[in-house]
């Protein structure tokens, strides 16, 4: 699938099919963004989800921005001529693949909460507790909690109910993501070098720069907060 940040055409498509609308959205704080520059944002966000191993902090204001151009667009295609009808058909393919990213950026995202509940919720809440950007969003956040009070409910009843007290205690096993390893791209400079593990010393570590442009296979627990802050993608 094309990714916005690389597909020239794609996103010069998605300009064109804005046009008559305001142009910009204030998407993030006071930073108004045109509809490819919140795509390609968003498309980045999408494939950081596929590709990381565990929750990122959600980027739904990203997605409920992309949701409003989208309406938009639709609204200026339902105003076009049709004498293009091979134009208004590649506008209409942009827009289910517009559809199709937000739609499984917001199933990966469900389908990580499923697997640790219980985890993600304590660490959202640590981290709003610290100021941090916050890792669920609010419509997250309510189902998780659903999630977890169901799951809880429905073990209980199935089968905890029938232990002695002292047992009746709901299973929670955490994630260990000390084995995990990503593949990533450096899209800045000035990016501070990582530690990693020497494999064949236990009691070594290697240093690694990460210079702009360059790709790496990384320990996911060393890279995490560059990811975070932007400074690499997954590849």
């Amino acid at each position: 699938m094309a990714s916005a940040t690389t597909d020239g055409t794609a996103s010069l498509e998605l300009v064109n099919i804005a046009e008559g609308s305001s142009g910009g959205h204030e998407c993030e704080e006071d930073e108004a963004l045109t509809p490819a520059e919140v795509l390609a944002k968003l498309t980045i966000a999408w494939q950081n989800e596929i590709c990381a191993p565990s929750l990122l902090p959600h980027g739904f204001d990203l997605l409920e921005c992309m949701i409003d151009q989208v309406e938009g667009m639709e609204e200026n295609m339902s105003r076009a001529r049709q004498k293009n009808q091979l134009k208004l058909s590649l506008h209409k393919m942009e827009l289910y693949r517009i559809g199709y990213i937000a739609n499984d950026y917001m199933r990966k995202r469900l389908q990580k909460i499923e697997a640790d509940a219980v985890t993600y919720l304590a660490e959202d809440m640590k981290r709003r507790g610290e100021g941090k950007e916050e890792l669920l969003s609010e419509q997250e956040r309510i189902f998780a909690e659903k999630y977890v009070r169901s799951q809880s409910s429905l073990l209980t009843k199935c089968a905890l109910n029938r232990l002695p007290p002292a047992l009746q205690r709901v299973p929670h096993s955490k994630m260990d993501l000390s084995h995990e390893r990503v593949f990533l791209g450096v899209v800045e400079e000035n990016v501070e070098d990582v530690s990693v593990p020497d494999m064949s010393d236990p009691l070594s570590e290697l240093i690694v720069q990460l210079d702009n442009n360059s790709s790496h296979l990384m320990p996911y627990e060393n890279v995490v907060q560059h990811l975070c802050n932007g400074q690499i993608r997954l590849l």
